[in-house]
């Protein structure tokens, strides 16, 4: 594998983490968007900041599944590269591409529904 490939795997892996992570955090954000929603409700708050706070919250809630696209076709992606280049799995670079493959496998699976 030339360096032009190992950079293109490199490439390649930090889409991948960087989509984990932004799965992650969309998550999170509709956790606390909903803790937030369900606070504003039960201390009786103004019917226009509830809303609002819905509208945020349906927001977030529209990014994941695009996010979830993304990070399948991103998976893919790698997995097909790594198929091309077997013996290139960016060990000289520090980087576990199988392990990567393994975990964002792993995340992807409740997000295949």
């Amino acid at each position: 594998m030339d360096t032009e490939d190992l950079r293109l795997l490199q490439v390649k892996a930090g889409v991948v983490r960087r989509t984990m992570k932004e799965v992650e955090m969309y998550e999170k954000e509709l956790e606390m968007n909903l803790s937030k929603v369900q606070e504003l409700k039960r201390n009786g708050a103004d019917s226009s900041d509830i809303r609002q706070s819905e509208r945020v919250m349906a927001e977030t809630e529209a990014m994941i599944p695009d996010t979830k696209k993304r990070l399948l076709g991103a998976v893919a992606d790698l997995q097909s590269f790594v198929e091309t280049y077997p013996d290139g799995n960016g060990a000289s670079t520090g980087l576990d591409v199988h392990q990567l493959l393994l975990d964002a496998t792993s995340r992807m699976a409740p997000l295949q529904t």
